[in-house]
């Protein structure tokens, strides 16, 4: 582990009121960061399940002072990445940001008599904000939204509310950091509404999103009639031209 991220750890461990806990907290990181893919409170080694469950409870932690904390220690880890590449290049413009968006889109099952507010609702969006400069990929907000029942049928993807809820986390990027690198969002075809990209665009960022091979074009015709890469072409319901380029995946 680097000297940054032992100081992070360390200052958050700090955090946390009692012994007990903060060996509980490293318990879990270890399943986490070990990577064996077995990391339920049952595998530690350290810390029994009950222990590990009961530190999951609800305390009276100072959260907002960890957030905090942990955004710090992430500009701080993305200006030694920029002054790293800045040092190689010499020259050229100010280094590239990719801000990924990632959805989950979880389908509720059964009922839940001790969370009543979720009776009613038919599963939830997770949206994930998370930067990629080089090496570091690092998560940096989310966005949780439950979705109502729709008729017979779980209508997951694809929605206003998705949307709004993607374009709210990049509108909570900070200054500091628009002001210091090139960013790029890049979303998969979950994404891929007039919403969005209306939204993105407003903001002034780029972005490169999946697209549905069946998506129309303005002037007539399918993304999937397409036969040039970097063709210049208007969506259907899009006042604004998108360049379009694929590639195949076994």
């Amino acid at each position: 582990m680097s000297p940054a991220a032992l100081s992070l750890l360390w200052t958050i461990l700090a955090l946390i009121p009692t012994p007990h806990l903060r060996e509980s907290l490293k318990a879990l990181l270890f399943l986490f960061l070990t990577g064996h893919g077995k990391a339920r409170p049952q595998h530690s080694k350290t810390k029994s399940p009950s222990a590990l469950s009961r530190f999951l409870n609800r305390y009276p932690w100072p959260t907002r002072a960890l957030i905090r904390l942990v955004r710090e220690e992430t500009q701080e880890a993305l200006d030694r990445a920029r002054v790293s590449e800045a040092t190689l290049k010499r020259k050229g413009p100010k280094p590239r940001l990719l801000v990924v968006l990632d959805l989950v889109t979880l389908e509720k099952r059964g009922r839940f008599p001790h969370l009543p507010f979720f009776h009613g609702k038919w599963g939830l969006h997770l949206v994930v904000l998370y930067l990629v400069c080089g090496d570091l990929r690092i998560p940096w907000a989310y966005r949780l939204k439950m979705f109502p029942w729709r008729g017979s049928r779980w209508r997951g993807k694809g929605e206003k509310a998705l949307s709004l809820l993607s374009l709210s986390l990049l509108a909570s990027l900070p200054a500091w950091m628009r002001r210091t690198f090139r960013i790029r969002v890049a979303a998969d075809a979950a994404f891929g509404t007039a919403w969005f990209l209306f939204g993105v665009r407003r903001l002034g960022l780029e972005t490169v999103v999946g697209m549905r091979r069946d998506r129309t074009l303005r002037g007539g015709g399918r993304l999937l009639d397409l036969r040039r890469q970097g063709s210049r072409v208007y969506l259907w319901g899009l006042s604004f031209p998108v360049w379009v380029a694929w590639d195949r995946y076994p």
